[in-house]
Parts: C-alpha cells; structure tokens; sequence
C-alpha cells in the first residue's frame, strides 16, 4: 500500500514538472543584440573646444528594433587631454589651444567567453581651435513661467569655420532680478515672483560675448493645453518643433514649450522620441506625442498629437551645413554665391546618380558658367554616408540657374534646386 502511494506521488510530481514545461512560453525568443549603431550628428565630426556633445550609441537587436543604450556602455577617450567622456557618453572637449583630433571608444560591459567585449567601436573627431562668434540660447525667444516653474536654459557657441558646441556649463550666469527670477551656474532658472528680468549668459572664454533672454514671470491659471504643429509627416532621422501653448482662465494663450513643468511622452518611442517637444524620427512608422502639466489642485491637464514617419529611404541634402527642406521631394529656393557646398545622405539605401546637370531659366542644360566639383553622373551615394561636392558660378550674367539630380530612375527622386541671385 505504502508503496502504490509513493508511485502515485511520483506519477504527480513527473505529471506537475512536465505540465510547468508545457506551460512555459517559449514563443517568444528573448532578444539578441546583434551590432552597435553609432549615430551621426549634423556637426560632421568637427567640434570646437571647451564644449560638449551628446554622443548615441543604439543597440540592434536580430528583430530589427533598436534602442539607446548610452548608460549600458563603457565608453573611453583616446586623449583626456582634448576630451573626456561620461559614462551616459556625454563628450566634453577641454578648452585646447590648436587643432587636434581625438578617438573615442565604446564598447558593451558584457563579455564573450575570451573576455573580449560582445560589441565594440570607436568613432574620430577634429577638434579646431576657433574664436566665438556668438551665442545662441535654447530656448531663444522671450519665456513665459508660471511663479514656482523652472526653465533649463541652453548655451551653442558659434565658432569660426561654421563650428558649434554646447557650452552651457562653461558660461557666467547672471539675472537682472534675481528675486523674480534666479538662475544657478547649469542655467537652470526658477520663477519666484510676478515680473519681468533678462538672464545673461557670458562665455567664461570669451568674455566680450554674450547672450541674454527676456523672462516673463507671470500668476496664470492654466486650462487646457494646446499642441501646434506646421506639419505632422517627416522622415526618418529628421525633427519636428512641436510649441505648446496653455490656455488660461482668463483665455489668454501663452507658449509655454520649454517649461520644466511639462511632462512629454511618446507612445511608440521605437518610431518618435520626444524631448521638450522636439520629436525625432527613428522608424518608419507612427507615434502619438502627448503633453501633460499637473496644476496646483493636482488635477492634469493633457493634449495630444499624432505624428508620422513615412519615409526610411530617401536623401538628405546641406547647403553651406544648412539642411534644405527636402522631405516630400518639394523645390527649395536659395540664393547662389559664387560657390558653395552640398552635402548628400542616402538613409535607408544606397542611391546611384543617373542624371546631373544645370539648366538655365529656360531649363536648357548649360555647359559654361557654371560647374561641379567631385560630383558626377554614375557617383554612388552610399547608406548613410555624406557625400560632399560643389557647385561654382564663374559666368556672374548667370542670374538664375537650375541645380537638377536623378538617382536610381526613379520619378520620386528628382530633385530640382532652383538658385535666385539675390541681387
């Protein structure tokens, strides 16, 4: 008898470990890093001393989704003397004296069986002694607080040779009032009463320059919340400015987009990231951006907007470092010097460039006045590599002239750059 129960316990406990095996989900495999993405900025890998940088490194999993893991890495400068690096890869260059160039690494914290980091990688960056020309503060247009509501406040330095950088640490800050408005020395400032005061910021390095912003401490009550947007479409790797208003009480309407007090949030963050309604395109796809404040009574107040990624593969185009508005394939109008500089970028695929040519105001191809330089039909824009050429006037009766491009034969991809001397 005894031993009949000691085989019906066993019968039980065979039958309860095979039912917890079946019972396991292993439907869905966990997630495999399989790269390291280091994501290019809009700098060009030229950066100006005694500032800082955020650097992105994103995870790529064998799912095709990516992730940000800056905090998960280990990162390392090549030279400590020109930059060092944080460990949420924040880049801060010393305040050099000449042009240098610095080399720095990241790598996973875990380990293959020989030790050697699973992922690892390293980017190079020019480092070019230039003067400040000026400063320009993020935001940069007179700023409305509530009394009790804070405001983190952005220095970019602008250097000679078209070079910015982030020099908010590295400023002397002051307010007119401090007793409307106080400011701490990470420009972080704080509204303790109805008024108005200028806060000023002064390069540490560069004494004579500086920059300042008008801050209007005001008593509102606010309503509703109020998301506007030039438009809700762009593409991948590119931005949108979203502005937040808050309605008052009394229906005032005031901007109120940078304040610390408001709560951004993405529903999809694989597709939109958002960050002081600035909504970055990272995939294909769509996203509902939402802005959130909680008032006094802690009740909240909420608004929503709908944006959408729509395109992973098409080109990005600079003139001069300046991004033209290329995103629906639209014409952009600028004026032409004698010179200037383009920059391309194939993201999502390689293109070819099948048709070059300029044309006159007639559309007529010319041959004489004006030119290329390192651009040519054939040239291949590889994935997500800039591709850097020039286009010079020499035939100044030349007062208009069409820059026209086709890659791949495809309709979708001509562009058609119209250029209007100015004078």
């Amino acid at each position: 008898k005894k031993l009949g129960m000691c085989m019906v316990k066993t019968f039980l406990l065979i039958f309860l470990i095979l039912f917890s095996i079946g019972c396991s989900d292993n439907s869905k495999p966990s997630k495999l890093l399989v790269n390291l993405e280091f994501q290019d900025s809009d700098h060009n890998n030229t950066l100006a001393q005694n500032s800082d940088y955020q650097l992105n490194v994103n995870a790529i999993y064998n799912d095709g989704t990516k992730e940000n893991i800056n905090s998960s890495l280990k990162w390392s400068s090549s030279d400590e003397s020109i930059a060092t690096i944080s460990d949420s890869g924040i880049l801060s260059i010393k305040d050099i004296n000449a042009t240098s160039t610095v080399e720095i690494f990241y790598q996973t914290k875990e380990k293959a069986k020989d030790l050697t980091p699973l992922f690892q990688g390293s980017h190079l960056f020019y480092v070019k002694y230039s003067k400040i020309l000026s400063l320009t503060l993020k935001p940069n247009t007179q700023q409305y607080l509530n009394i009790g509501e804070k405001l983190s406040i952005k220095v970019m330095a602008h250097y000679e040779n078209n070079v910015t950088g982030d020099i908010t640490s590295k400023c002397i800050w002051s307010s007119d009032n401090s007793s409307i408005v106080k400011v701490d020395t990470s420009g972080t400032i704080e509204a303790l009463k109805k008024g108005n005061t200028t806060i000023i910021a002064i390069s540490k390095s560069f004494t004579d320059i500086n920059s300042t912003i008008s801050i209007n401490v005001v008593k509102n009550s606010y309503t509703k919340l109020e998301i506007r947007s030039d438009k809700t479409n762009f593409n991948k790797s590119q931005t949108i400015q979203l502005e937040l208003y808050g309605i008052t009480d009394t229906n005032d309407t005031i901007l109120i987009t940078n304040s610390d007090s408001i709560k951004w949030s993405s529903t999809d963050t694989t597709k939109i990231k958002i960050e002081k309604g600035l909504a970055t395109a990272l995939e294909k796809g769509s996203s509902t951006i939402k802005a959130s404040l909680v008032l006094e009574n802690n009740s909240t107040i909420t608004d929503t907007i709908d944006l959408n990624v729509i395109k992973d593969k098409y080109l990005r185009i600079w003139q001069n470092k300046k991004e033209l508005d290329f995103s629906y394939y639209t014409e952009r109008y600028e004026a032409l010097s004698e010179s200037d500089t383009f920059t391309i970028k194939a993201i999502g695929e390689s293109r070819k460039i099948t048709t070059l040519d300029i044309r006159d105001q007639n559309g007529s191809t010319i041959n004489t006045g004006a030119s290329f330089a390192t651009l040519s039909e054939g040239d291949t824009i590889d994935k997500d590599t800039n591709l850097t050429f020039s286009l010079k006037r020499t035939d100044s009766s030349l007062k208009w002239i069409q820059f026209y491009f086709q890659v791949d034969d495809q309709a979708e991809s001509e562009f058609n750059v119209k250029y209007i001397d100015q004078n």
